[in-house]
């Protein structure tokens, strides 16, 4: 064997040593599998994969569901050297029920700034924002069949809260310090005694 050939074949083995230390020393993004697993046991929900993209350390799936209208995505990658996976299922939960709380609000009898905010002007108000309100619980209580006993009012998940402005003595209009979250329960007649306790009308 001349040195030429010796040197190469070094030359070769040193490059293969170092690009498997490399390799071993990776973290790769969590499988497909594992990512399928871990949706499943956030959610009773039948979901399947419809598409992704990245690469081995970065990798986005977006989800479809086999039992309704939603989508959502599903970030992994890694975090501290260990494998990571950022599920936004309630994003997805979030965008879906959204237009159909719109449509509940769009049709209510009180006066709306905005979505999820009201303009109080006196009980008639009240008994029509209670109504509007309730028929939101039922839509949300929907999300039960799919997240058993999950708290709809935490922040992580929907956490959705309605706001009030009430005339502020003035000819003019405040914010009220009570808001109330949509929680999937109450009906009307709770929403009511909790507007008609906390909203200091003037």
């Amino acid at each position: 064997m001349t040195n030429r050939n010796l040197k190469y074949k070094i030359s070769s083995a040193i490059v293969l040593a170092v690009c498997m230390m490399f390799l071993s020393a990776c973290v790769f993004a969590p499988s497909k599998k594992e990512v399928e697993n871990y949706v499943a046991s956030q959610t009773d929900e039948d979901c399947r994969i419809v598409d992704s993209s990245g690469d081995p350390f970065e990798k986005t799936y977006m989800f479809r569901s086999r039992e309704r209208d939603l989508e959502f995505d599903v970030y992994t990658g890694t975090k501290n050297g260990q494998k990571d996976i950022a599920v936004h299922y309630w994003a997805g939960v979030y965008a879906y029920y959204y237009p159909q709380l719109k449509e509940e609000f769009n049709n209510s009898e009180c006066p709306t700034e905005d979505v999820f905010v009201f303009h109080i002007n006196g009980p008639e108000d009240l008994k029509a924002v209670s109504e509007t309100l309730a028929n939101c619980n039922d839509i949300l209580s929907d999300q039960w069949k799919y997240t058993p006993g999950a708290d709809l009012t935490d922040t992580d998940f929907l956490g959705i809260n309605i706001f009030f402005n009430i005339p502020d003595g003035n000819g003019g209009r405040t914010r009220s310090a009570y808001k109330y979250v949509l929680n999937g329960s109450d009906e009307a007649e709770d929403i009511y005694s909790l507007l008609e306790a906390n909203i200091g009308l003037r």
